[in-house]
């Protein structure tokens, strides 16, 4: 890959806010927190935004921001590549991703505080705590304990609420027995969630994981109000066939 500048000039580019890095298709911008970062880990920073930028072109991947911490907090937060690859809008540090399943962890953050706070028993029947949740099976009541595992048994991607009134959710093999991710399952224990916690999904999220954690800018649900603050999203531009890595993104 031919070099676009030199060592000191990039080292240099990079302290000003924005360097291109191998070609003129890679940017980093770089946002310093902590007092002793520039100390203690400023020789790491740049063998670490080339690791970044060969994982980036292994993965195809346009942009992402990376954020360095230590146990006295963050120290360094670094985004690379584009937002927009068309118009060549390159990522910031201000800018939100979806996270999509990694939301996962949030509700089951929420539901353990809940059970160490005596409102929830990760053992109980979820039909004790949702009754109208109707399931066909033969087996062992499904818990909670079993939605957090993917393990309850049922159907990975079904909706929780099935188009016909008189339907039910089936388990195929007993709860316990066998790992299946299970998007169903969590959709269930949002629901949960919500009715044990007396609040909306998103206001769980902000009380429970966000505010603690000092998370002031991240937002717990996807809406219009938000759209501008996020970083556009790339997929496989042809659905209809197993994706190359390389190729074209949408």
């Amino acid at each position: 890959m031919p070099s676009m500048m030199s060592r000191r000039e990039f080292v240099r580019a990079s302290a000003q806010g924005v360097a291109a890095a191998s070609t003129a298709s890679f940017f980093v911008s770089r946002s310093v927190l902590g007092a002793d970062a520039s100390r203690a880990y400023q020789a790491i920073f740049e063998p670490l935004d080339r690791f970044v930028e060969q994982y980036m072109r292994m993965m195809n991947a346009p942009g992402l921001t990376f954020v360095m911490a230590d146990r006295s907090g963050v120290q360094r937060v670094a985004s690379y590549g584009f937002s927009d690859v068309e118009s060549k809008v390159a990522v910031n540090t201000n800018q939100l991703f979806e996270i999509g399943s990694i939301s996962k962890s949030f509700l089951a953050i929420c539901l353990l505080q809940l059970h160490d706070e005596g409102k929830l028993d990760l053992q109980k029947p979820l039909s004790e705590y949702l009754p109208w949740f109707r399931v066909e099976s033969s087996f062992a009541p499904i818990t909670t304990h079993h939605l957090l595992t993917h393990s309850a048994g049922i159907e990975g991607n079904a909706p929780v609420f099935l188009t016909d009134p008189g339907a039910k959710h089936r388990a195929a093999n007993p709860p316990g027995e066998n790992f299946h991710y299970c998007n169903t399952g969590y959709g269930l224990m949002g629901r949960l969630l919500e009715t044990l916690d007396g609040r909306s999904l998103s206001e769980s999220y902000r009380a429970r994981v966000f505010e603690p954690l000092g998370m002031a800018t991240a937002e717990p649900v996807i809406t219009f109000d938000i759209r501008e603050r996020l970083a556009k999203n790339y997929q496989a531009f042809r659905g209809d066939r197993p994706y190359a890595r390389f190729d074209r993104l949408a």
